[in-house]
């Protein structure tokens, strides 16, 4: 783990965050670091549209925070990837419902309704290489690809 908190605070990453949030080095912190690694055809992970503000609750406003989404693996159309709704953060956190989930070994969904997404294009990110990176705002709304390959 601490190789992973090495990479994902190196001073490329920080400098980055610094110009994306437009503040100072010295008020970036990290923080929840998740690692998810997907079976092949396994759905119980898989979450449909959402935002991270929803699991994540450490600021009201989620505008001075960010997500990076870094694939372990190659990606292509078969080992699934993340989906996301193009300029859905402008939104705002957004109330989502939380879907019961009767097994525990199995994601709690917060899903948004369908319907208010009709506007945001969709843009797939299933074609990236291991350590490539998406930086987004903690209200993108996005979903996860599906894993039909034979591959973790």
């Amino acid at each position: 783990m601490v190789h992973n908190y090495r990479a994902l605070s190196s001073s490329k990453i920080i400098r980055l965050c610094k110009k994306i949030l437009g503040e100072k080095k010295n008020s970036i912190n990290l923080t929840d670091i998740s690692i998810r690694l997907d079976p092949p055809n396994d759905r119980r992970n898989a979450l449909d549209w959402h935002q991270d503000s929803s699991y994540f609750r450490q600021n009201k406003n989620c505008f001075d925070s960010l997500v990076l989404w870094v694939p372990l693996i190659d990606l292509n159309n078969k080992t699934g990837g993340v989906d996301i709704k193009k300029n859905s953060f402008r939104l705002g956190a957004l109330k989502s419902k939380r879907k019961k989930v009767s097994n525990k070994s199995f994601s709690k969904q917060r899903s948004i309704d369908g319907s208010m997404l009709r506007e945001f294009r969709s843009i797939k990110f299933d074609n990236l290489k291991k350590g490539d990176a998406i930086i987004m705002n903690m209200n993108m709304i996005h979903k996860s690809g599906d894993n039909i390959s034979d591959k973790f």
